[in-house]
């Protein structure tokens, strides 16, 4: 750092004028520099996740951009802390949408029937992604609502425990049968009534309106059941019988800009949720437990599309508060 004493201008003709005068130069082509390579990362950023914009929303932005930047670099150099991020494809978004609504998943434990435990202690970690039954992430795109999706991976999921064949339900359904008519209360209970999902291929686009009629059920349950109100320890058990629908605060810029270990936001929320994920598994690192969470933002995102939620840290994000699962 080049540091400024005004007594050095007395001596116009002295050697330390022009070594001051060389500092003030290495410090604007150092400040050039170092714009040259934020324009050129900015640029390198658009490119790989294919962003365009018109010229007046491109300048906003980079704004918000240049703010997640700082965000993630002074974030990635602190030593307290379990996660890290990155520009990731929603570096250029202050917050992520809300994809559900908070004051329908507040109720959702208490529609629901509440589990009755009787299954075998289960282990110290559980990962269904290494039994084969979990579906591959999906991507939530320009879909309004993330719930007829997590609510279909659910399903899947079970389907894939119950039978040992992991099939492609259609999220179309789910949403125009279940979602769209606001019955989110108990998801799972919705699947039963209709008689189950059907495949992607038999209903592969929203109708409108739920028209079951004209598929046949690929995967059916029982009905849906939901883990006591903030209870992380019959979230471990659910968990341990089948993958979870899970309600949460996902409102936070280092949720959205998460890329790998335990995520620690000690801003959450655990009652005004507003995102949904896929609860498939639990475990511990360095003495700190998690939950293994499968995301819808794409594999891009995350962990490959995954996250790992803090886990027995007082409800943290609200992941036990509206927790559902099907039977």
């Amino acid at each position: 750092m080049c540091v400024v004493y005004p007594q050095l201008f007395s001596y116009p003709n002295t050697m330390v004028n022009w070594a001051y005068r060389l500092c003030i130069v290495t410090t604007v082509l150092a400040a050039l520099a170092c714009e040259a390579t934020i324009v050129s990362e900015w640029r390198a950023w658009k490119l790989k996740y294919n962003k365009q914009y018109s010229p007046e929303e491109g300048e906003t932005r980079m704004k918000i951009w240049l703010n997640n930047r700082e965000y993630v670099y002074r974030h990635n150099n602190r030593a307290d802390v379990s996660y890290s991020l990155e520009l990731n494809q929603y570096a250029d978004e202050v917050v992520r949408r809300p994809a559900f609504k908070p004051e329908v998943t507040v109720e959702m434990s208490m529609n629901s029937n509440d589990i009755v435990n009787k299954s075998p202690t289960p282990p110290a970690s559980w990962d269904w992604r290494q039994k084969g039954v979990v579906s591959p992430v999906r991507n939530q795109g320009q879909m309004g609502d993330v719930a007829p999706i997590v609510t279909t991976e659910c399903v899947e999921s079970y389907h894939a425990i119950h039978t040992g064949q992991r099939v492609s339900l259609s999220v179309a359904e789910a949403y125009d049968c279940c979602i769209q008519s606001m019955l989110i209360a108990n998801v799972f209970g919705c699947v039963h009534n209709i008689g189950g999902l059907c495949s992607q291929q038999s209903y592969p686009s929203s109708m409108g309106k739920c028209n079951n009629s004209t598929c046949t059920a690929a995967a059916k349950v029982n009905g849906g059941k939901s883990v006591p109100r903030g209870n992380e320890e019959q979230l471990k058990m659910a968990v341990f019988q089948t993958p979870v629908f899970a309600a949460i605060d996902a409102s936070h810029a280092s949720f959205q800009l998460y890329r790998a270990g335990i995520y620690d936001e000690p801003e959450c929320s655990a009652t005004l949720l507003d995102h949904v994920i896929q609860v498939v598994g639990y475990g511990s690192m360095d003495g700190k437990d998690f939950w293994i969470c499968q995301n819808s933002w794409g594999t891009s995102w995350g962990m490959e599309g995954y996250i790992l939620m803090s886990r027995n840290k007082n409800n943290q994000c609200g992941i036990a508060t509206a927790a559902q699962y099907p039977y």
